[in-house]
């Protein structure tokens, strides 16, 4: 497909097209902050720990990978294509490209929080969760058109 060519065939039919499993890729360096608001200053910086364990994969030998069965994270979240990237990060560039990409409704998921819900820990996975969802509210706000 070439640039544009989801537009033209958006136009040709007659109803509207819903993107049922868009992603939004988060920030991991904005989250901490809304983490120690929701749950201290020790909540965020193990949150944000956790999160730099995603590199370790990449840092690790092809030994050190099988001893420590690490695993590798997600291969779609990144892109070759800069704009396509941005535009998975910025909501304001999602919705100004909605159009171009022959798209009329994007239900958002998350991407690297995903797995929020699952923190073993109560409090720890409440605060995350409260975080998380404060956060996405205070991003997507400016498109918010409801």
């Amino acid at each position: 497909m070439t640039k544009g060519d989801a537009a033209k065939i958006r136009s040709k039919l007659g109803h509207p097209i819903v993107d049922g499993d868009s992603h939004w890729i988060e920030s991991i360096s904005v989250m901490p902050d809304y983490v120690r608001q929701e749950g201290g200053a020790k909540m965020a910086e193990e949150f944000a720990k956790s999160q730099n364990r995603r590199s370790a994969w990449y840092d690790a030998t092809l030994e050190e990978r099988k001893q420590k069965r690490l695993s590798r994270g997600n291969w779609w979240v990144t892109t070759a294509n800069t704009l396509d990237f941005a535009n998975s990060m910025i909501p304001a560039l999602q919705e100004k490209r909605m159009d171009e990409l022959g798209i009329d409704y994007s239900i958002i998921y998350p991407t690297r929080l995903l797995t929020g819900n699952s923190i073993p820990q109560d409090e720890t996975r409440r605060a995350v969760c409260r975080a998380y969802n404060r956060m996405v509210a205070d991003i997507y706000a400016p498109t918010n058109h409801a």
